[in-house]
């Protein structure tokens, strides 16, 4: 049934991961060029961890203008189509309703939910790490709490600081200390725990990763900058303590990027007003990054459109079973089916709304004129009774040319799914039908033929012409639609 949303919905999941990593990339990049080197490294922070969140919420946000394509419907004259219609019961081949769920895209969905499932159990097992570590006993001071590990180096997580069994705060540089106090009071493990959850949710991202990468690199120039006032002294410390490795998703006194640090160490510190024009240049480009993105996800929607084609008409009454006339009965479901959709916010155009006589070809004329999703010609069945005595249920054509590439046709694909939905709450068969229908052939839009049932039928026809099947019928059509 959900083929149609499944294809739908992978398809908005690309566009997603392509336009948050165009985004991200240009985010990363402005940082890399203009920020970076600054040593403005609290805004560096605050511009990391907010661009880093609006690029992977702002793609989510679609921002949806109703468009109103009101159009006048002239009526014209009319035919019948009573020999389109001879012509493809004489050659009627049923289609097969096809479950179309099976989609080469699912691969992309099963590979990012796997994903998706591994970095969760590795984030929910690093946590419990060192939810384990903070319910040692620790030694209180001054707000922060100091715990004894197995680990080889300080590192911290909130306000708890993670000291090496192996030495005693005595022994560790006071400068190591210092530099957890800057992460812990500063809350740097908030920022962590963010960029964690933010990369688990779009790891196939490259950007992301990128991007945790310059929050926790941030995060020790800005201890460094506090502790390291002593260049050389800081230095020397950094390159004897250049061992071992503290707990993921905490921070520490990171020896991976050292060289780097050094760098940011001994780099001279520009002046305010140079600062400043780097810092409003990055930020000019950034916001308009931001607003060409939210632009990217306006949308210029119109409503969902139905056009419902009562069959026949006038003079042309169709199949008639005694006081049954095909042309009367039709368009009481057409009346019915759009008097339901349009309490369900669709828009419906109704191609004859009284008992008129409307050309065949100026039906397509007047259908074409609108840009609809969907036109759905309603009709009833007649075979003589003494052929077949018991023919019953519905049938619902498709044109011809849908068949053909059918794998790429979208039209067929809309229709197959509607009749999908259709068969598993209709209690009746449902028949799926080509057809040379020329409403069919030569409508823009999506197109499908629905013949109600046969007033041919004594049984069938008693329940179409009673008020409580019609309401039932013309119910399950109308929520077909909604759903398909």
């Amino acid at each position: 049934i959900g083929s149609t949303t499944f294809a739908i919905f992978i398809k908005k999941m690309i566009e997603y991961f392509i336009h948050s990593t165009l985004f991200l990339g240009t985010v990363y990049l402005i940082y890399q060029l203009m920020l970076k080197n600054t040593k403005a490294f609290q805004f560096n922070r605050i511009f990391l961890l907010t661009t880093f969140l609006l690029t992977l919420i702002l793609p989510l946000i679609e921002f949806e203008i109703q468009a109103n394509d009101e159009l006048g419907l002239p009526l014209g004259e009319s035919t019948n189509f009573f020999k389109d219609k001879q012509k493809a019961i004489e050659n009627q081949k049923t289609v097969e309703v096809v479950d179309t769920s099976h989609s080469p895209l699912l691969s992309f969905q099963n590979i990012y939910l796997l994903g998706l499932l591994l970095l969760s159990a590795r984030f929910i097992f690093r946590l419990f790490n060192l939810i384990q570590l903070i319910n040692k006993k620790g030694t209180k001071k001054n707000g922060l709490v100091f715990i004894s590990t197995k680990e080889e180096t300080v590192f911290s997580f909130f306000n708890y600081i993670f000291i090496p069994k192996k030495d005693i705060e005595s022994t560790i540089p006071a400068e190591l200390i210092e530099h957890e106090k800057v992460h812990a009071i500063q809350l740097h493990s908030l920022d962590l725990i963010i960029s964690e959850l933010a990369s688990i949710i779009a790891w196939i991202n490259p950007f992301v990763w990128m991007m945790k990468r310059s929050i926790e690199q941030n995060h020790e120039f800005i201890a460094d900058d506090k502790v390291g006032k002593e260049k050389e002294a800081y230095c020397s410390i950094l390159l004897n303590s250049s061992k071992g490795k503290q707990l993921p998703m905490s921070s520490g006194f990171s020896y991976q990027s050292l060289k780097k640090r050094i760098k940011m160490i001994y780099r001279n510190k520009p002046s305010k007003q140079k600062i400043m024009k780097k810092v409003s240049i990055a930020l000019t480009i950034t916001i308009i990054a931001v607003v060409f993105s939210s632009f990217q996800n306006i949308h210029l929607i119109k409503p969902y459109t139905v056009i419902i084609d009562a069959g026949h008409g006038g003079k042309d009454k169709g199949a008639i079973s005694e006081t049954v006339y095909e042309a009367d009965l039709s368009l009481l479901y057409a009346q019915l089916i759009s008097k339901k959709l349009e309490a369900k916010g669709i828009k419906v155009i109704q191609l004859r709304e009284n008992d008129q006589f409307i050309e065949l070809n100026e039906r397509v004329r007047l259908a074409n004129q609108y840009n609809a999703d969907l036109l759905l010609s309603l009709h009833l069945n007649y075979i003589p009774p003494s052929q077949f005595p018991n023919k019953k249920g519905m049938e619902l054509y498709i044109s011809n040319k849908y068949i053909q590439g059918s794998d790429t046709n979208y039209r067929y694909k809309k229709i197959m799914n509607l009749a999908s939905v259709l068969n598993q709450n209709y209690e009746g068969e449902l028949k799926v039908l080509p057809a040379p229908f020329t409403i069919l052939r030569e409508s823009n839009c999506a197109s499908a033929l629905i013949e109600l049932g046969f007033i041919s039928n004594e049984e069938e026809k008693a329940k179409l012409v009673s008020q409580d099947y019609q309401d039932e019928l013309s119910t399950l059509i109308a929520e077909s639609i909604v759903n398909s």
